[in-house]
């Protein structure tokens, strides 16, 4: 036989036995027992492994952490197959998932569980990366800890009505989770439980849950009076019902880009350490207490991985010259908290300053929440320069018809804006902005009214009447 037919020949034995080994192996652990009352199986053809329960007594024991060197007797029996696995179907009368029981299989990305099932063991599916979908039974009641940690692919989990405790990091790092829903029977949810979920959208608690609720995009606890979870889309509710925010809770939530940290009852909000870490994107915080409390918040949320948080616009809004029980109190709160005024570099917000006329349209510019940058280098009136901090708001209001300036070309850079002028402003704004302006007093009932009316100017005549039937003002008396 020349040396060409025997390597061919090698070759084709080798091949063979390997493919026999393979299947010899694939069809030993076929039908196994294994725990107390089961059986799995693994179809090759659909990639489909199956466990179902022989007999009454059906749980799965706990097995290692593959990736633990020091711990590596005690793996599934499904070991060699785990990686090919797609799919795992949990028969009825299961009672259990043991510990890392599919942990880091590289394939799977569906599983499917039938009722009967009570307990989801400790990383039983950590780190499937390809996991997208899970079915889980009515019946199961509690979710380990690091079950599905790190399954960045895994959709909105549907969570079964009877299901009580979520355990610590049982979902951490699932960046493709977009909605929580959570029953009445959630009692217990570990901490950081949720961590990581940074693309959360929306979170919906039962009404009739005893332990939590959701305000605002919030997962709160009820008793504690803590945030425990914070998504993109969070407002952290100023009524009283949250006092604090728990450690990680809004841990590399990177969609988050602004957040209000409110005041409860004139007593400062307390942040945890880690609340903010990993926000990425977090650019703008407005904390109501005092900037010692802000520069601790700072400190505890700040990590070399965190440099955008360490530049943010971390703003302090518990102003000196603002009382809380005075008549505009609520009035600087909403403006700061919506960043339409935002107060002096000194940290006073300036209650009795007369406003000016540039600064009259800055505000407006920032209440329409516009893109006004591109107008930053265009002329408009002889007195408005370029690049101003004022000048794209005055071109903004000017091409919007919201402002017009003066007869002699200037716009009046400096000058107090009169109550007449501003109203003007903000009726235009209006008109611009789509509201209805139309009016239904007749201004003879005005006239009569107010004594002084006869001095506003002809062309803010419809602007007053439109502003005193809406409620926007009302005069300084009665008269």
């Amino acid at each position: 036989m020349t040396n060409s037919k025997r390597h061919a020949t090698y070759f084709l034995t080798v091949f063979t036995l390997s493919v026999i080994l393979r299947l010899f192996q694939i069809t030993a652990y076929a039908d196994n027992s294994f725990g107390v009352g089961l059986i799995w199986s693994y179809d090759q053809n659909t990639h489909t492994l199956s466990i179902s329960a022989s007999g009454e007594l059906n749980e799965m024991p706990d097995f290692d952490d593959p990736e633990n060197d020091l711990l590596s007797d005690e793996l599934p029996p499904w070991n060699n197959v785990i990686n090919d696995v797609e799919t795992v179907r949990i028969e009825n009368g299961v009672l259990n998932i043991g510990m890392n029981a599919f942990y880091g299989s590289k394939s799977l990305k569906t599983v499917i569980i039938s009722d009967g099932l009570t307990i989801i063991g400790s990383g039983a599916f950590s780190k499937c990366s390809a996991l997208k979908s899970v079915v889980l039974p009515d019946t199961l009641k509690s979710i380990g800890a690091d079950s599905f940690a790190e399954c960045i692919s895994l959709n909105d989990p549907l969570f079964p009505v009877n299901l009580n405790v979520i355990g610590s990091g049982a979902f951490s790092g699932c960046i493709s989770i977009k909605n929580l829903r959570l029953s009445q029977n959630v009692t217990t949810i570990m901490p950081l439980a949720f961590s990581g979920c940074g693309n959360v959208e929306k979170i919906d608690v039962s009404d009739k849950n005893p332990v939590y609720l959701s305000i605002g995009n919030c997962l709160i606890d009820r008793n504690k009076k803590s945030l425990i979870f914070g998504c993109k889309n969070s407002v952290i509710p100023s009524d009283g019902t949250v006092t604090s925010i728990e450690p990680y809770a809004f841990y590399n939530c990177n969609g988050l880009e602004s957040i209000n940290v409110p005041q409860i009852n004139g007593n400062s909000f307390h942040v945890c350490e880690g609340a903010f870490s990993g926000c990425l994107s977090l650019k703008n915080i407005r904390y109501f207490g005092s900037k010692s409390e802000l520069e601790t918040l700072l400190k505890y949320n700040t990590d070399i991985n965190n440099e955008p948080l360490k530049n943010a616009a971390c703003q302090c809004f518990n102003f000196p010259d603002i009382l809380q029980n005075v008549w505009y109190a609520n009035a600087v709160k909403y403006v700061s908290t919506a960043n339409v005024i935002v107060g002096y570099q000194n940290g006073n917000f300036g209650a009795n300053d007369y406003l000016n006329r540039q600064d009259a349209v800055v505000i407006l510019s920032r209440l329409s929440r516009v893109d006004i940058t591109a107008f930053s280098n265009s002329y408009a009136f002889s007195d408005v320069p370029l690049n101003a901090y004022y000048t794209a708001a005055i071109i903004w209001g000017k091409k919007s018809g919201i402002v017009n300036g003066y007869l002699n070309g200037r716009f009046g850079v400096g000058d107090r804006i009169t109550r007449e002028q501003f109203l003007c402003f903000l009726y235009r704004y209006a008109k611009h902005t789509g509201f209805d302006t139309e009016t239904t007093v007749d201004k003879r009932f005005f006239a009569e009214k107010y004594v002084d009316f006869d001095t506003v100017s002809p062309y803010a005549v419809d602007a007053v009447c439109w502003a005193l039937e809406k409620g926007i003002i009302s005069g300084r008396t009665a008269d």
